[in-house]
């Protein structure tokens, strides 16, 4: 079963970007909590043959969180075309034991913030009312690297 995503800014500028996180587990300790992600990676193709017609192409990779103590320094990156050095999502799931692990990595070099919005969900339609101050923010990046922790299997791709 998987569990949420902590994830870790770091940019030329501000330097450490600290989330609101304050799970006791080290590891997770003024992390950003991250509720959704979605990162795409295509490669053009014709539509009669289905054969590639040019490079693979990734789309930012899009994150939602809620609004914390990271959101002021997130809008103050896509303002200024801060870059970061590294943007890091860690993923946690609950083994079959019932413990948690940090399982999966992706981790994002020379990375930007190419949009930032921040929405509250219709608050007054029952089935959102448990839902907080969200902040959606996508990344373009020159590097991505996949990591699968058990056995350090990983792959990378660059573009520049």
């Amino acid at each position: 079963m998987a569990l949420t995503m902590y994830m870790s800014l770091t940019g030329k500028k501000q330097g450490e970007i600290k989330g609101g996180c304050i799970q006791s587990h080290e590891s997770k300790k003024d992390k950003i909590l991250v509720y959704q992600m979605e990162q795409e990676t295509t490669i053009p193709k014709n539509p009669h043959d289905g054969l590639p017609t040019g490079q693979r192409i990734h789309n930012p990779l899009i994150v939602i969180k809620g609004l914390d103590v990271a959101s002021p320094k997130i809008f103050q990156a896509v303002c200024s075309g801060e870059r970061f050095s590294n943007v890091t999502l860690d993923f946690w799931r609950i083994t079959s034991d019932g413990i948690e692990e940090h399982y999966y990595t992706i981790q994002l070099e020379d990375a930007i913030i190419v949009n930032r919005r921040a929405y509250t969900p219709l608050t007054f339609q029952p089935e959102n009312q448990s839902y907080m101050d969200m902040e959606e923010v996508s990344f373009s990046y020159s590097k991505i690297i996949h990591t699968y922790n058990d056995g350090n299997i990983s792959a990378e791709d660059s573009w520049v």
